[in-house]
């Protein structure tokens, strides 16, 4: 009697430990995959309505690269993307540079970036790495190293948005001896929301 009493409360009491595991791994995945816009009206849109999909990585590096023409397409270092909306109408969404690091000798403009809607073949933005003076250290305009590359870009329900971003160092006619050895390296981030 007193070993099935034993298996039983050993099995409520393994009971108890799953349940309670996975409401605590349940509620911090859901709470992890919210994305948020920033320094905007804006209303979240909760992950599991959209979708963000990474051709190779959302990682991106960039060292000791060679120089080039800017309109070399082929050489520039590039990540794409695909974002699809799902449920909702519409929404927007800005696209970032997260974890940014760039040394010291590359912020400057021969550092260049742009990004690419490859449905369209539009250029969304392009610019480059001038006013990145706090990158170096770990931060950047607001005390986070993020730079916003795009914002306001538009998502309607069920389209898929195509996005490359291209990096590369811009050749001139000037001594570049300066940019050698120069590093890069951060993460693509997506903020999708509602406009209010």
């Amino acid at each position: 009697m007193k070993n099935d009493f034993a298996v039983k409360l050993s099995g409520l009491i393994l009971a108890i430990i799953i349940v309670v595991s996975f409401l605590i791994y349940s509620s911090y995945a859901f709470l992890s995959v919210k994305i948020t816009g920033t320094g905007k009206s804006n209303k979240a849109v909760a992950k599991s309505n959209f979708n963000v999909e990474f051709t190779k990585t959302d990682n991106i590096n960039l060292v000791n690269a060679e120089l080039i023409n800017d309109t070399d397409d082929d050489s520039k270092a590039k990540t794409t993307f695909n974002i699809t909306l799902k449920d909702i109408s519409s929404a927007k969404f800005d696209v970032y540079l997260k974890n940014l690091y760039v040394s010291s000798n590359l912020q400057s403009k021969y550092l260049k970036w742009e990004l690419i809607d490859l449905n369209t073949s539009e250029n969304l933005g392009s610019g480059d790495f001038t006013n990145c003076t706090s990158c170096s250290n770990g931060t950047y305009q607001n005390g986070t190293v993020t730079k916003t590359l795009k914002s306001n870009l538009t998502l309607t329900k069920n389209t898929t948005r195509n996005i490359q971003l291209r990096l590369w160092l811009s050749q001139d006619s000037t001594n570049q001896n300066s940019l050698a050895s120069g590093k890069l390296s951060g993460k693509v981030a997506v903020s999708v929301y509602y406009t209010t």
